[in-house]
C-alpha cells in the first residue's frame, strides 16, 4: 500500500510543520512504508496536486492520502480524490493541523497526530455531501465532508481567518473574537430553503448550517443531532433575533445543547433531509463549505450515503 501525506505548511500559522514531515519519515522507516511526502506552495495547490498524483497511477492502483492541514485542506483533498473513486481503491487520512480541525472531532478519544497509527489504522465509511452551484459562468458540483454555513456564521469564518493571522490567536479563540466584531455589524441573510419532504422555510434568517458533522468554528456544537455515517445531513435554521437573546443562547449552543432549551423551537428550526435547495431571496448568497468561502446563488445539496472510506488510527470505531 502507498501513503501519500500533503502537508500545508501554513495551517495554524504554520508552526512545526518541519517536524511533521520528520516524524512522518521517522515512522515511514521504522514501519518501512511507501511513503511520499508534498508540502503545497499556495491555495487549492493541495486539490491540483492531488488529482495530478493519482492521474498517473495504474487504474485499480490502491493509496493512502492523508491530508496534513485544517478542514479546508482536508476538502481539497477529498474533492480530487472523489473524482478517481471508479478508478482506484482511495482511503483518506486527517492529521490535524489547522486551526478548527471539526471534522475529526466527530470521533470521540482518537489521537490523530500519530503517525505510525495513522499508517497502520483501521478505516470507517463516511457520508459526503455533494452540491451543486453556479460560480457565474458555469455550473459547479463540489463535496462537503463536514458542513456549510451561511449568514452569521459564514461572515465569523472570514472575520477568524483575518484574525487568525494575529499572534495570541488561534483556534478557538479567534472564532470567539469572530463572534465578537460579526455581532457588533450583526445583520441577517433573506433565504427560500425548500427540504426533500415538501416543507419550506422561507424568510430572514441569523444563520443557516448544513452538516454532515455536527461541529465548526473549533469545537462549537451547533448540529447536536448530526452523525457523519447516517445517510443524512442535519440542517440548522436560526432566526435573525437580538443581539441579547443570541449572547444568552450562545454557551448552550457551543455545547450543543441548545435544542433541549424551552422554546427553542421559536428561534431554531432543525431538521433532517436527505436532499435541500437554498435560494437567496434577491442577491447572492455567500456560502462557506468546510472553511472556504465563495459567492453563489441557488445552491442544491445532496447527501452521498458512505462515499469515503476514512482512516481511524484506533483498534476502536466509533
Amino acid at each position: 500500500m502507498k501513503h501519500l501525506f500533503i502537508v500545508n505548511p501554513t495551517a495554524g500559522k504554520g508552526i512545526g510543520h518541519e517536524d511533521l514531515i520528520e516524524k512522518i519519515m521517522d515512522a515511514a522507516s521504522a514501519l518501512k512504508a511507501d511513503v511520499n511526502v508534498y508540502t503545497t506552495k499556495e491555495l487549492y495547490d493541495g486539490y491540483y496536486y492531488t488529482k495530478d498524483f493519482l492521474s498517473k497511477l495504474p487504474r485499480g492502483s490502491s493509496l493512502r492520502i492523508y491530508s496534513c492541514g485544517g478542514d479546508g485542506s482536508l476538502n481539497e483533498v477529498m474533492n480530487a480524490m472523489t473524482e478517481f473513486s471508479t478508478t482506484h481503491t482511495l482511503f483518506l487520512g486527517c492529521v490535524p493541523t489547522g486551526t478548527g480541525n471539526d471534522f475529526v472531532r466527530n470521533f470521540q478519544n482518537v489521537d490523530f497526530t500519530n503517525i505510525e497509527n495513522q499508517i497502520q489504522a483501521t478505516t470507517k465509511k463516511v457520508d459526503l455531501i455533494g452540491f451543486k452551484y453556479s460560480d457565474g459562468k458555469e455550473e459547479v458540483f463540489r463535496r462537503c465532508i463536514n458542513m456549510f454555513n451561511i449568514g452569521f456564521d459564514c461572515d465569523v469564518v472570514y472575520r477568524t481567518s483575518i484574525l487568525k493571522k494575529y499572534p495570541l490567536l488561534h483556534g478557538s479563540m479567534a472564532y470567539l473574537m469572530g463572534i465578537l466584531f460579526t455581532l457588533i455589524k450583526k445583520k441577517g441573510t433573506n433565504l427560500d430553503v425548500e427540504f426533500d419532504h415538501g416543507t419550506n422555510y422561507k424568510g430572514t434568517l441569523l444563520m443557516a448550517s448544513i452538516g454532515n458533522g455536527g461541529y465548526c468554528g473549533g469545537g462549537l456544537k451547533g448540529l447536536p443531532k448530526a452523525r457523519i455515517d447516517d445517510g443524512i445531513m442535519d440542517v440548522s435554521l436560526v432566526k435573525n433575533i437580538p443581539r441579547r437573546a443570541f449572547i444568552s443562547l450562545f454557551p448552550h449552543y457551543s455545547k450543543g445543547t441548545h435544542l433541549d432549551r424551552p422554546g427553542i423551537e421559536e428561534i431554531v428550526n432543525y431538521k433532517q433531509c436527505k436532499s435541500l435547495v437554498i435560494r437567496p431571496l434577491g442577491g447572492s448568497l455567500m456560502l462557506c463549505s468546510d472553511g472556504e468561502i465563495f459567492e453563489t446563488g441557488t445552491i442544491e445539496f445532496s447527501v452521498e450515503p458512505l462515499a469515503l472510506d476514512f482512516i481511524v488510527p484506533t483498534s476502536h470505531v466509533k
